[in-house]
């Protein structure tokens, strides 16, 4: 496994991380442990694991810093170790479009691997943030060569189809209550494996990426409150009933 470093650039929107060396050092602590327990590692090979663990790469994001911007070659997938990771899409007009967030475990960025297309979204830290990166070539092997891992794919690129589907519908909607719940599921993934799920979020958070004013975001988060979907604290959100929240 190798440490990663990197540099900001002054060009554009604020942090571009380069994966490349530079002045910044990163933390590796805890890394393997992060990569073995992911859902999508339990049924790899031995030799799988190994080949994965020695292209993996880690490195810190301060809030704002972009990990990866649209239009450019794909040349990592990415695990969030710690924080938070925002996922946009800029129209030709410069107007910016959130598409999901991300929390701690997320692994994102195969469907660009898989293709081998420009990716189409840029990702940014909404807070500061520890992403464990594994590299394209070492991604690709893998995927050709370890069934379970091909199978995992398929299923996590098959998930996030049907959300951006849900998505879409939800952004042409004008009820602000399944804009919040489409944020709170897309932090949770499809299958979340704990009974209740913690999700460290402000409410100011949520209004930003459902594209809605705090005061909505609010009576929305307090409605699945009073339906016993949610539980809201200082700065977190506790989601009671998974199922409620994709019926909500």
């Amino acid at each position: 496994m190798r440490p990663l470093t990197g540099a900001t650039s002054n060009s554009g929107r604020k942090g571009r991380f380069d994966f490349s060396d530079g002045q910044l050092s990163c933390q590796t602590e805890g890394v393997e442990a992060f990569v073995r327990a992911s859902s999508w590692a339990a049924a790899l090979q031995p030799d799988s694991m190994s080949r994965l663990l020695a292209a993996t790469t880690v490195c810190k994001l301060a809030p704002g810093e972009v990990l990866c911007h649209q239009g450019e070659k794909p040349l990592h997938w990415y695990g969030l170790m710690k924080g938070l990771l925002r996922q946009d899409v800029f129209t030709h007009d410069g107007e910016r479009v959130s598409l999901a967030i991300g929390r701690k475990g997320l692994w994102i960025g195969e469907a660009a691997l898989v293709m081998g297309e420009p990716r189409r979204y840029e990702m940014s830290a909404l807070r500061e943030a520890v992403v464990v990166s594994i590299g394209a070539q070492a991604f690709a092997h893998t995927l050709c060569d370890d069934p379970e891992f091909n199978r995992a794919m398929m299923l996590t690129i098959s998930h996030r189809m049907h959300y951006y589907m849900e998505l879409y519908v939800i952004q042409h909607s004008s009820v602000p209550e399944q804009r919040v719940a489409c944020v709170l599921r897309s932090m949770v993934g499809e299958m979340p494996q704990e009974a209740h799920l913690h999700l460290t979020i402000t409410q100011d958070e949520v209004a930003q990426l459902a594209g809605i004013s705090r005061q909505r975001t609010h009576r929305a988060l307090h409605e699945m409150q009073q339906r016993g979907i949610i539980e809201i604290a200082y700065g977190a959100i506790t989601i009671l009933d998974f199922e409620e929240l994709k019926l909500f």
